[in-house]
């Protein structure tokens, strides 16, 4: 989220909430570069723990910009490194992106509209006692009274070590899922990686799911006429994925199963309904 500097200076707010908990987390940057995308996917991992799925909007710093066909971006790399597999959103479509863009709204009432900030350490000075504020607080209708805090941690979470490091170098691409929620265009096509890809059976402004499913021998894309968690789903098509770098398999550290009680699926499409669905064209309920 883009804010502005009373000298015109433009602070980029890194948010991100858990669609079950409601737990959040954010970090402030005078920069929205893929580096301050991947340090904030870092605190993401150190903050909320580590999920099956973390959705993203398409900004450049997230999708790896749109200029090289079949790019897997910074973001992308380390996600997939970590066992997350990314979700991006539809474009123009911020409703997809309901509850953020909720906690939007009460993150610029209660920081940003209180008080007159003039630089980055100002920002971060009055962001935090909100986040606390947030995250202890009992207002959220569908936690029946309980905070955020309670609900997230009442599970046994696996959280990033604040001492870990990467290893040098570029990030190797490594095996996994990384999903785009895309509306078919009037020609028929969806964009995916910055390549068009046709998908003869869809119906025009229909929404398919999208899921690029990486393995150490080969990429291949598959388009669906739903979410995973529907009861009934096709294939609609499906490509090979020009995937010309080295794969590499996930690391045992990462390949515990996250311990949740219920379908990740299936209470973000309760919390989701609960708040925006009305707002929202059909074939997308069934996808959050």
């Amino acid at each position: 989220m883009p804010r502005y500097l009373p000298g015109g200076g433009c602070v980029s707010c890194f948010n991100a909430i858990d669609v079950v908990s409601r737990y959040p987390t954010g970090r402030q940057s005078l920069s929205k570069r893929s580096q301050d995308a991947c340090l904030f996917v870092f605190q993401v991992l150190q903050d909320l723990g580590f999920s099956e799925y973390l959705q993203l909007d398409n900004e450049s710093c997230f999708s790896g910009g749109f200029t090289h066909p079949g790019v897997i971006g910074k973001v992308v790399r380390l996600l997939l490194y970590f066992g997350v597999q990314p979700v991006f959103s539809p474009f123009y479509l911020p409703e997809s992106n309901g509850t953020v863009e909720r906690f939007h709204q009460d993150y610029m009432a209660n920081t940003w509209d209180k008080d007159e900030m003039r630089d980055l350490p100002a920002v971060q000075v009055n962001s935090a006692p909100f986040f606390d504020l947030y995250r202890n607080s009992g207002h959220h209708s569908g936690l029946d009274g309980l905070s955020p805090t309670k609900v997230h941690w009442a599970q046994p979470t696996m959280r990033l070590p604040k001492d870990f490091h990467l290893p040098k170098g570029k990030l190797l691409i490594t095996a996994g899922q990384v999903h785009f929620i895309r509306i078919v265009q009037a020609d028929q096509t969806i964009s995916v990686a910055n390549i068009t890809w046709e998908v003869p059976n869809a119906k025009v402004n229909e929404g398919v799911w999208t899921t690029l499913a990486i393995t150490c021998q080969r990429a291949t894309l598959r388009v669906y006429d739903t979410a995973p968690d529907a009861a009934k789903r096709s294939c609609l098509v499906a490509y090979p994925f020009p995937l010309k770098e080295q794969v590499q398999p996930l690391r045992p550290e990462f390949q515990a199963p996250m311990p949740v009680p219920v379908s990740w699926w299936g209470l973000a499409a309760n919390l989701f309904r609960s708040t925006v669905l009305a707002r929202l064209p059909a074939w997308l309920s069934t996808m959050l």
